[in-house]
């Protein structure tokens, strides 16, 4: 929230011009953009210093961590383990779910973000070859490649499914028709 709060509020400063305002000034801008709630809980903090409290950018940090929750991040990771792919969503949209919700997890590194998400499509993958194709591939399965060879998976299955359903010989299916009509 405080990234896209931050980006929304310096897009504003940008365009109102503001940047080259005094600090306090910047400050007065935010809190009125924000407002009376906002001015109220500004009241209440402790500042080190006029830096602190004239400098928007930590007062909009301060807000932020005012108004966000406490985070459980066990809490956060059974949801990730729980979180189920729909039928039918694009595994991007998938993956992008589970990113968000990996970030509240708060695991350390970006290196292991991408060895969870791909250990998540492996486990949920609805195909009961495709794990143990991409099991084979070890640690050198990536991401990347695991998104590749499921969305290839997924791209042939509903192929060979149009396929199946589509006759490709429309004089023998009318042939057949009219036998199985004519012996009635």
């Amino acid at each position: 929230m405080l990234d896209s709060g931050e980006a929304v509020f310096e897009s504003y400063f940008v365009a109102a011009n503001r940047k080259n305002q005094s600090k306090d000034v910047q400050v007065a801008t935010l809190l009125h953009c924000i407002g009376p709630t906002a001015t109220y809980i500004f009241a209440t903090f402790t500042f080190h210093g006029d830096d602190e409290r004239d400098n928007y950018i930590h007062v909009l940090k301060k807000l932020a961590a005012y108004c966000e929750p406490k985070q459980n991040e066990l809490f956060e990771t059974y949801c990730l383990l729980r979180h189920q792919r729909v039928p039918g969503e694009p595994l991007e949209s998938w993956i992008q779910d589970l990113r968000v919700i990996l970030k509240r997890c708060n695991y350390a590194h970006e290196h292991t973000d991408d060895h969870m998400l791909r250990d998540m499509i492996v486990i949920n993958i609805d195909d009961e070859l495709l794990p143990e194709k991409l099991m084979h591939k070890g640690s050198e399965l990536t991401l990347d490649r695991c998104s590749e060879i499921f969305r290839t998976a997924e791209l042939t299955k509903m192929q060979a499914r149009a396929m199946s359903s589509i006759s490709s010989f429309p004089a023998i299916d009318a042939a057949k028709a009219k036998t199985t009509t004519g012996l009635r």
